[in-house]
């Protein structure tokens, strides 16, 4: 099948014992983000990169069960071929939360 490349560079530092801040960078080639336009075809190849920040908060503890909740902002480059279809650099946010088994944070 096909084989294409993907990168990750992610940095965590901890601010207290229950809360941390994070910075992310995603780089992966992708296929079929435009295949109905423009002339591109299903099987090319773009290369699409992700800047995230983000913050996480533990919260409680329950039972083995560590919970935090988290928010992550986002923007994406996609290449100049795409931009019609996709914009210049879309953006994203989400709030999340996370159970982690452990009792070390």
């Amino acid at each position: 099948g096909l084989s294409l490349d993907a990168y990750l560079a992610e940095a965590t530092m901890k601010l207290s014992k229950a809360a941390e801040v994070f910075l992310r960078f995603e780089q992966a080639e992708k296929h079929g983000l435009q295949e109905q336009h423009h002339g591109h075809g299903a099987d090319e190849a773009f290369t699409v990169r992700k800047w995230s920040v983000g913050a996480a908060r533990e919260l409680f503890k329950l039972a083995s069960m560590r919970y935090a909740l988290g928010v992550t902002a986002s923007v994406s480059k996609p290449p100049s071929e795409l931009k019609a279809a996709y914009g210049g650099s879309p953006a994203s946010a989400l709030v999340w939360m996370r159970a982690r088994l452990g009792d070390k944070p």
